[in-house]
């Protein structure tokens, strides 16, 4: 496991046991990423419903086949919980569905680093970047079928959790503490995670067992800590909400360093941050591991060490975001 038992005794043991584990998982992922960069199943024309996707050049190309290999990664570890093997038009959805999520995440994002009112469901939906992508996730999922079934469960979510969700924010905008930023985390990623293979169930002819939504929940959980531990740097430029620059306030000194090594151009590797902000890097994983100890499927922990990895290592392998 990638994040258990995080601060070692000797720093050099620790190093060599995230590379190794990098290169495990790396030679788990190869012929994942090399089928996407291939075949690009996911990002593929739709002429039935009038869908081109853009021309990109070689360097998208290749990231992207990453996080397309990591979705395919993402539909084995549905297999694995489930025992459903999934239609051959599940991975393009599931990239419609997430792409959707991420519009609507950074709609959120932007009210709230701007201090504007924070959008309604209807508003938020009603964006007209957000609309498009909605129309073409409505459109693929009418074209392939299941759409009636996957809308209703769709808008139920916005309707439940987006509400939620929006309470919570205008807390978090008032206090920015760790535990009211940490109780949107859980609804932003682990109930919406929940979410998303759930619909993917629906369009396999699948319903999941509570046990099975479980699983999901927590890698969600597990992994936002992971994500913000990557989008550091990012979102404190952008004065976007960070579970991890919110506890570094809990500990002054350490949070001092962080400003130091931002300044510097300095990598925020896992051995700096246990050099460096130890008290805080701590906390911190020890609460995601709380989540990660909770997923049974091995496939499902295997891709959840990945999404940790960039963490791990200090890479953005999205810079562009």
């Amino acid at each position: 496991m990638i994040i258990t038992s995080f601060i070692p005794s000797r720093l050099i043991v620790y190093r060599l046991r995230i590379r190794v584990r990098y290169w495990q998982v790396l030679a788990i992922l190869a012929p994942y990423y090399a089928r996407q960069y291939l075949r690009r199943e996911y990002r593929r024309d739709l002429p039935a419903i009038g869908y081109t996707y853009p021309h990109i050049d070689e360097k998208k190309r290749r990231r992207e086949a990453l996080f397309d290999g990591m979705y395919n990664m993402l539909l084995d570890s549905f297999t694995d919980v489930t025992g459903v093997k999934t239609r051959p038009e599940t991975g393009q959805m599931m990239y419609f569905l997430i792409e959707l999520s991420r519009f609507l995440d950074e709609l959120l994002d932007d009210n709230i680093s701007n201090e504007q009112a924070l959008p309604t469901v209807s508003d938020a939906l009603a964006d007209p970047v957000v609309n498009k992508q909605l129309q073409l996730f409505r459109d693929f999922t009418t074209h392939y079928g299941n759409s009636q079934e996957i809308m209703h469960y769709l808008q139920e979510q916005f309707d439940v959790i987006f509400e939620n969700y929006l309470r919570i924010l205008k807390d978090t905008r008032a206090t920015r503490s760790f535990d009211t930023l940490f109780e949107a985390a859980r609804i932003d990623t682990g109930v919406w995670m929940q979410a998303v293979m759930t619909i993917v169930g629906i369009f396999n002819q699948h319903a999941l067992t509570p046990e099975e939504s479980s699983e999901f929940y927590e890698f969600g959980v597990a992994g936002k800590f992971a994500d913000d531990m990557v989008d550091i740097i990012r979102d404190v430029r952008r004065d976007r909400t960070n579970l991890l620059f919110t506890l570094l306030h809990d500990t002054p000194g350490e949070l001092q360093n962080f400003q130091a090594a931002v300044a510097a151009g300095t990598r925020l590797n896992s051995p700096w941050w246990v050099q460096n902000c130890p008290i805080t890097i701590t906390k911190y994983l020890k609460t995601a591991e709380n989540h990660y100890s909770l997923i049974r499927s091995r496939k499902l922990r295997t891709t959840c060490d990945l999404v940790f990895l960039p963490a791990m290592l200090g890479s953005d392998h999205d810079p562009q975001r």
